[in-house]
């Protein structure tokens, strides 16, 4: 009963992420119906392809230590699935980024003397000595990569690939501004 109404209330309140999460929805909706994957590049260059295949299931009656059994087993064919294209798309390019944001932040520090890191998807730590330095990279990295006008990029990767597609412009974006992030003090603890 509570998780529809917080659901709801996180939609409400974060209205801007909720656009950019139903535009890439519609995106990935076009490039599955246009019959191509989703590509994009990440800012450190890596470049990503989401391509998630329909499958067909089958069953095979066969005999295990003399009983008769069914074994059923997927193929994938060579169409999108349109499905899991739409419910991917959004997590994926969060994760890119996040991703994007770790490996930048591991090279500056890297330049700056920290070696040690312990990281499990977009949570960092280091030793606490070096905290207050990585800290400030990753701030510094946080905003770099923001500043990017990263939708428009990403439409623009898909159009230069895919002349055909009909894109429509991403969302407008709020007051965000990622210069700020340099001054967060709760950004990284």
């Amino acid at each position: 009963y509570l998780s529809r109404h917080v659901w709801d209330s996180i939609h409400e309140v974060l209205d801007k992420p909720t656009q950019c999460m139903n535009w890439l929805k519609q995106v990935s909706e076009i490039c599955s119906d246009a019959g191509v994957p989703v590509e994009w590049t990440t800012p450190t260059g890596f470049p990503v392809n989401q391509s998630y295949k329909s499958s067909t299931r089958q069953a095979v009656k066969t005999k295990i230590g003399g009983q008769a059994t069914w074994v059923k087993f997927k193929r994938d064919i060579d169409e999108l699935c349109r499905r899991s294209q739409r419910n991917g798309i959004s997590p994926n390019f969060v994760h890119s980024l996040d991703a994007s944001l770790l490996t930048k932040s591991v090279i500056e520090a890297n330049k700056q003397g920290i070696y040690d890191f312990a990281m499990i998807h977009d949570s960092f730590g280091t030793h606490s000595n070096n905290c207050e330095l990585f800290g400030k990279i990753l701030r510094e990295q946080t905003s770099y990569i923001f500043k990017l006008d990263l939708l428009r990029v990403f439409r623009s990767e898909l159009l230069s690939a895919n002349e055909t597609l009909e894109i429509p412009e991403p969302p407008e974006y709020g007051n965000f501004d990622p210069n700020e992030v340099v001054n967060s003090t709760y950004f990284f603890s």
